[in-house]
């Protein structure tokens, strides 16, 4: 019995290696030397595949595979690079068509080949280094070493998110950055050093209390700048690549600000009045603009004037007329306040377009971004 059974797997084992499959087809299925075959042979080949991978007799796969008619008459010199997983799923003709590197669309989904014959496409040594790219769909996409077919949404999808993260290899997020609040520039340096000093004692009272220290604490005064420190690829040190002044106390009620707030926002007004702080300015190196920087303050910003008890922020946006910074701030959840020009210094727009937008630190939001202070 031991005997039957070691002459049935040899008998099993011979029956495939000596398959119809060739050779450069497994290599472009996966194997480690990349092969050449036409259309037609890849697509049987793929065929008889599946069908023993359903059970089918040897027979029976032999018979079914010979009755498919060669659909396609591509020269010997054309390539196809597709993954085993992509032909086995597609139907019989989609696992040729759209496959032809090189071949051009008719526009219907097609390439031309069929009919009156492919016209030729790149020779075989120019076509060789695709066939050491990745043999799946999604990677040989991804990697754009392949010509994805017009009539497949599902490859554009994958490619235009490949797109996507490439631009956004640059953006800087939160954990990039480390933010320091800090005295204003013009506070005298034994200003400075008392407050650094206050800083520490605090620091340490909270230390020896087993206090957990406050996630945002402001110097006195009621205006501070935020600044944002980037350590770049290489270097050692981290560099100020940002800073943006603000204001840090909940500012006096103002019936304009009560107005706007209850016009914009329809929210009932408390007894005290809706609580507002400002942003004075913002400014952000030249080299590193465009990565996101200006989003990322806005959100530490709110977060830190909702730890001061602020309802909204407030700011005047001077783009010189051109709409474009007001824009952005709308982007980024602002409204224009006209009623607040006069009291923000900008009668009539003379220096810019009064904004607003509602305060807000979502839950855990000081557990992952962290504000050094002084």
């Amino acid at each position: 019995e031991g005997k039957s059974v070691a002459a049935a797997a040899a008998a099993a084992e011979e029956e495939a290696s000596s398959s119809s499959v060739p050779s450069d087809v497994k290599n472009i299925s996966g194997g480690t030397e990349a092969g050449l075959t036409t259309p037609y042979q890849m697509h049987r080949a793929l065929l008889e595949e599946r069908l023993r991978m359903e059970g089918n007799s040897a027979a029976e796969v032999e018979a079914t595979s010979s009755s498919v008619p060669p659909k396609v008459e591509v020269d010997e010199d054309s390539v196809v690079v597709m993954s085993r997983k992509a032909a086995l799923d597609s139907p019989l003709d989609e696992a040729i068509s759209g496959f032809v590197v090189g071949a051009e669309s008719d526009g219907d989904g097609t390439t031309g080949a069929e009919g009156d014959g492919a016209d030729e496409v790149e020779s075989t040594e120019e076509l060789k280094p695709l066939l050491s790219a990745p043999t799946d769909d999604a990677d040989a996409a991804a990697s754009g070493d392949v010509e994805v077919p017009s009539e497949s949404a599902e490859k554009e999808v994958r490619i235009i998110e490949s797109e996507r993260s490439d631009r956004g290899a640059d953006m800087l997020g939160h954990s990039d950055i480390e933010w320091r609040i800090r005295p204003p520039r013009e506070t005298k340096r034994l200003k400075r050093l008392s407050l650094k000093l206050a800083a520490n004692l605090i620091r340490l009272d909270c230390k020896v209390k087993r206090n957990k220290p406050p996630n945002v604490l402001c110097p006195k005064g009621g205006q501070a700048v935020l600044e944002a420190y980037y350590k770049e690829p290489g270097k050692r040190r981290k560099r100020r690549i940002a800073r943006f002044g603000i204001t840090t106390l909940r500012g006096p009620r103002s019936a304009e600000i009560d107005e706007t707030v209850m016009e914009l926002y329809d929210a009932s007004m408390p007894l005290a009045g809706a609580g507002v702080a400002a942003i004075i300015y913002m400014f952000v190196e030249p080299d590193v603009r465009g990565r996101g920087i200006g989003e990322l303050a806005l959100e530490a910003i709110a977060a830190v004037h909702a730890s001061q008890g602020c309802d909204f922020t407030v700011l005047v946006a001077d783009d010189d007329g051109s709409g474009k910074l007001v824009e952005w701030y709308e982007a980024n959840g602002f409204s224009r306040a006209p009623r607040l020009q006069n009291m923000m210094g900008s009668p009539d727009g003379k220096f810019g377009t009064t904004m607003i937008a509602p305060t807000s630190v979502s839950e855990g939001f000081f557990e992952t971004v962290k504000i050094k202070w002084w």
